[in-house]
């Protein structure tokens, strides 16, 4: 978990260079209507920023990016709250290239310094073949002009450049469409409060780690750890792949 500490010091710089938008959300459903929609993975900022925008647009598209490779607990969350939530104009898409396909062509993901140090672009193959390109081509084939995102520039030092960089509210030429992220400068404190005073129902993946996402992604620093815990066998494949012992802790007889 990220201390309050660093979180207020990348709020604060953020902040410095781009100005938070008051109103960032209402101003993008006023601007593009039906031509919006949530990016939702089924984690609990995007499960907030999709709560956030049900309230002023209860018709909002939703896109989920189906990679094949995510937690048990994140389908039957997805899946429970279409129905509790009435979404109506739900969008999933598929990978291009499954996971384990990307695997045996380009490796198992890199963390995204790794990457970059590598190629300067600093995204993992798999998250272009399982999410990004079938997003672009969403957006494109669902008349989406404006993406609503959960992303806090507080969350992660790679979003906190490229929010600094980029803005709360802008165009991205590579996505092809208007970019909105009304949680940008908030802090983990309030995004409990969030969930706490509206009564947000999230992922139960929670109640065993911190995070969601792909099972078997090996891009993030505490991995090991957290597959180990969740996935004892598929941890021990994973383990096996790279070539590497594993954890004592986890270690599976």
């Amino acid at each position: 978990m990220i201390s309050e500490k660093v979180e207020a010091t990348r709020i604060r710089k953020a902040a410095e260079i781009i100005k938070p938008i008051e109103g960032c959300l209402e101003r993008a459903v006023d601007e593009h209507g039906d031509g919006c929609a949530v990016s939702w993975s089924g984690g609990r900022c995007s499960t907030v920023a999709l709560h956030m925008t049900l309230r002023i647009k209860p018709d909002v598209k939703v896109l989920f990016c189906d990679t094949g490779v995510e937690y048990p607990e994140t389908y039957h969350f997805i899946n429970r709250m279409r129905s509790e939530w009435g979404l109506k104009n739900f969008i999933r898409t598929m990978p291009e290239k499954n996971f384990w396909a990307c695997v045996e062509q380009y490796g198992l993901p890199m963390t995204r310094s790794e990457m970059r140090r590598l190629d300067n672009q600093g995204v993992p193959k798999c998250c272009i073949y399982l999410k990004e390109r079938p997003a672009m081509k969403a957006i494109r084939e669902n008349g989406i002009r404006c993406m609503i995102t959960g992303l806090r520039a507080a969350e992660s030092r790679m979003r906190f450049f490229s929010i600094r960089k980029k803005g709360q509210y802008f165009y991205s030429k590579r996505w092809g469409c208007w970019r909105c992220h009304p949680l940008a400068f908030w802090s983990y404190r309030e995004l409990e409060q969030y969930i706490e005073s509206n009564q947000v129902p999230l992922n139960c993946i929670y109640q065993k780690i911190p995070r969601c996402g792909c099972q078997p992604c090996t891009g993030f620093i505490s991995w090991e750890k957290q597959l180990a815990k969740t996935n004892p066998k598929l941890y021990e494949y994973v383990q096996n792949l790279k070539g590497q012992t594993l954890l004592r802790k986890f270690q599976v007889v």
